[in-house]
């Protein structure tokens, strides 16, 4: 249930970021067919970044360089086959692909801090929660 619960929540927050760059972006109405093939582009890297996760648990990757590589490529093989080839989001042009490859870097490194931000605060909240039971236990005089 967590797994799918990151998925959902990564999703939904690449989702958000990339319909506002868009929207700054292109000045035309987005067009809600647009909207759905987005959210099913990024519902699609959701899934290939915890594919891409578990064989980082798996093979103890510990190169921060080589797991932004892998993700980068996740969203890469979503984005250029299905955005720019069946959805046709925008014509395959060198242009738009370097548009899209800066897109692309914006909002995995927002996203990457989004995300590093809520696993920082959640040590702190099981720190905080680990200092609570040693004053417990030195109180109580328990040994554990």
């Amino acid at each position: 249930m967590k797994k799918v619960l990151g998925v959902l929540n990564l999703t939904f927050m690449s989702f958000g970021m990339v319909l506002l760059l868009s929207s700054f972006l292109f000045s035309k109405a987005i067009a809600l067919e647009f909207v759905y093939q987005l959210l099913f582009c990024t519902f699609l890297i959701s899934v290939l970044m915890e594919l891409t996760n578990q064989l980082e648990r798996k093979f103890q990757i510990d190169s921060l360089f080589l797991l932004a590589v892998l993700k980068l490529f996740d969203i890469c093989i979503v984005v250029f086959p299905l955005g720019m080839g069946a959805f046709q989001f925008l014509p395959l042009t060198v242009g738009n692909v370097i548009c899209v490859l800066a897109i692309i870097l914006v909002v995995y490194t927002i996203g990457f801090f989004m995300l590093l931000i809520d696993d920082v605060n959640t040590a702190c909240r099981i720190n905080e929660k680990i200092h609570r039971f040693h004053e417990h236990c030195k109180k109580k005089h328990i040994s554990y």
